[in-house]
């Protein structure tokens, strides 16, 4: 367990090249290999040949990554039968939505787009009310995650999304502009070429 986070094996990223796929797994199995040779050096334990031991350990590594592979094609095909999708509407309307859009619509990311809220009325069917109407909405049809588009939104709407999320486990995202409002606690995620 030590060493998948050390070489950051299982990080929850949503689009990944398959060349830094292929380094991590490098990477990884180079740690395992080092940390499985030297613990049998210091245990002093030379009932077992030198090609015995790189056998065990190949063996090994093609166990990790059949897994490995096993285990993320289960979770796309999870995914496409749209099992368990997180429930998401986005609060505030720019020219960011249709990004956002395409993220949600992907199969891939398990996501469930819902509608949007903004002040600005709109004959998008998608459209769900005013900013004031989220909060209800939030709770009403279990919403698991809030998009904020950040330049549709005041300082105090923001702030009181974060409160209404924290208090009743919901997760928030915000959606960046040139506002100061972040703090040490947010983190930045980056999918495809939006930045959340």
């Amino acid at each position: 367990m030590f060493t998948t986070h050390l070489t950051r094996f299982y990080v929850k990223l949503r689009k990944v090249k398959l060349l830094s796929v292929a380094i991590n797994f490098g990477r990884t199995l180079t740690l395992y290999g080092v940390l499985f040779f030297t613990s049998f050096i210091f245990l002093n334990s030379s009932a077992y040949s030198f090609l015995y031991l790189l056998a065990v350990y190949l063996f090994f590594c093609v166990q990790i990554i059949i897994f490995r592979l096993l285990f993320n094609w289960a979770r796309k095909t999870y995914r496409k039968k749209a099992f368990n999708q997180s429930k998401v509407v986005v609060v505030g309307w720019d020219k960011n939505l249709k990004k956002v859009r395409a993220i949600f619509d992907s199969p891939e990311h398990n996501y469930k787009y819902v509608g949007f809220f903004d002040n600005k009325n709109s004959k998008s069917p998608t459209y769900l009310g005013p900013i004031e109407n989220c909060y209800k909405y939030i709770f009403e049809n279990d919403i698991s995650e809030v998009y904020c588009i950040a330049s549709r939104l005041s300082k105090e709407e923001i702030i009181s999304l974060m409160h209404i999320a924290d208090n009743s486990f919901k997760r928030i995202k915000i959606i960046p502009d040139n506002k100061e409002f972040f703090s040490r606690a947010m983190s930045i995620e980056l999918y495809g070429r939006c930045l959340y």
